[in-house]
């Protein structure tokens, strides 16, 4: 009895509330609702309603309308249930009424007799009591339970942080509309350069939105499938033996295929389009007076190909022929002392010399090793100890022992991280006097800090501490 009464329960919710028979073509809507896709189109122009929910009348778009292929799957099942709802046959179909189905197959996963069992198809095959089967395969399927609870879980986590990812990424819609009135007090010769601007902001904030909506209705449906899962096993934990048994395997492959990592809402590449059209605003303020000399040069972040300058290095410091990478070597090199090297800290300065304009640069750093690159003034001080400090002229972060820092003394600040450091992008505003970090393999920032210093002549900066090793990204 309790077996048809949960049988008629499942026939109830595989049911279309409009045509009152099984879901066909089942679509769910954003209230959660489903319908035969037929049924919700015909209602929906019998009723000339305004494409609303016909159970709580909640407006849908034709975005909205998803296909709902697990409740599809699922009715499909309950079909093939209620055929044998008669109850399962207990006896073998081979050897007759007098043979019940008491023992599980293991490798064909299916129920067998003890006559089939000591046939030649079972003979090499492990056979289990069909109890036995059962708690073995009940248990499985709690461990899967638990896994797609874990899942659900992290979807929902998933969820909230692409929401804070996108609030955070329209904070920035106000600095664009700066950028835009900036340009308003600008005369003819910036005019293609403003339409061009705000064309490509609304292209990304547009685009924006767009990930964010096709993220977040991608995580509602995976929400609502495992949510449909879950119950979906819960319920076939109460049925009967011979019930349980018939397609429990397939249940299962089912489930392991929905577990599975779910990728970034908004790719690296996009963050880092927005930051770069939000860097352009501290440029633009200090360079309205002469902006028609540097316009085309000083709105492009122009990728700069740093080379390492031998002179300056430490002796202690190698750097490779093609003055991409440095290490720090065991013995001190036989070099000219020049007056450019650095004699005491092992430092070592980029040839590119950068005086306006807004340049980035990527830097591979070592997973154990320690290191600090940033900037540096071009007459920084090259002779005796010279402190990691903007006071005397060197802007940067490091990584020293176990820790990331802003090297702002007296204060280290640590950097904000999400995971491992791999490769450091810095971004240089000459214009705007401002220096910024970021982790470039995930667009994260992580420092920006102001230039204070009169002179106007910048060069890239590294220093190794340490056993350390440092390349330049071509």
């Amino acid at each position: 009895m309790a077996a048809e009464l949960s049988l008629k329960d499942l026939q109830v919710e595989v049911k279309c509330p409009i045509c009152l028979d099984y879901f066909t073509d089942p679509v769910i809507l954003d209230c959660g609702h489903n319908f035969c896709r037929a049924c919700l189109h015909k209602c929906w122009e019998s009723f000339l309603q305004n494409r609303a929910c016909p159970q709580c009348k909640e407006m849908v778009t034709n975005r909205s309308v998803i296909q709902n292929r697990q409740l599809k799957k699922v009715v499909e099942l309950m079909k093939k249930l209620t055929q044998q709802a008669t109850g399962a046959e207990e006896a073998c179909k081979k050897h007759g009424a007098q043979e019940p189905l008491n023992l599980y197959c293991l490798n064909d996963q299916a129920q067998i007799c003890s006559v089939c069992c000591s046939s030649k198809e079972h003979q090499d095959h492990m056979v289990l009591p069909a109890e036995e089967a059962v708690q073995e395969l009940k248990g499985c399927f709690l461990n899967l339970t638990k896994t797609l609870k874990k899942n659900r879980e992290e979807i929902l986590e998933h969820k909230l942080k692409t929401e804070k990812e996108y609030q955070s990424l329209l904070l920035m819609q106000p600095t664009m509309q700066k950028v835009v009135g900036l340009f308003r007090g600008l005369c003819r010769f910036v005019s293609c350069q403003e339409f061009f601007l705000k064309t490509k902001m609304q292209e990304m904030a547009a685009e924006t939105v767009k990930k964010r909506n096709e993220h977040m209705a991608r995580l509602l449906m995976e929400l609502s499938s495992v949510d449909s899962t879950i119950r979906d096993m819960e319920e076939k934990n109460q049925q009967p033996t011979c019930e349980f048994l018939r397609d429990a395997n397939s249940i299962m492959q089912r489930v392991q295929q929905k577990t599975r990592k779910h990728p970034e809402a908004f790719s690296p590449e996009l963050i880092w389009r927005i930051w770069e059209l939000y860097d352009i605003t501290p440029y633009l303020e200090c360079l309205v007076s002469k902006f028609k000399e540097v316009l085309e040069y000083g709105l492009q972040l122009q990728k700069a190909n740093v080379t390492l300058d031998p002179d300056t290095a430490h002796r202690q410091l190698i750097i490779s022929e093609d003055l991409k990478s440095v290490r720090r070597g065991e013995r001190v090199q036989n070099v000219p002392n020049v007056h450019s090297r650095f004699d005491d800290c092992r430092y070592v300065l980029g040839k590119m010399v950068f005086i306006s304009g807004r340049h980035f640069w990527d830097v591979l750093v070592g997973r154990k090793e320690n290191w600090a690159l940033g900037v540096a003034r071009k007459s920084v001080k090259r002779k005796g100890l010279i402190p990691l400090d903007p006071k005397v002229g060197i802007w940067a972060v490091a990584k020293l022992g176990k820790q990331y820092l802003a090297m702002t003394p007296p204060c280290m600040s640590h950097l904000p991280l999400r995971g491992e450091l791999k490769r450091v992008r810095v971004c240089l505003n000459c214009t705007g006097r401002q220096v910024t970090f970021f982790d470039a393999d995930r667009m994260d920032l992580l420092f920006t800090t102001s230039i204070t210093a009169s002179e106007d002549v910048f060069l890239p900066f590294f220093f190794l501490p340490k056993k350390a090793h440092l390349t330049l990204v071509p």
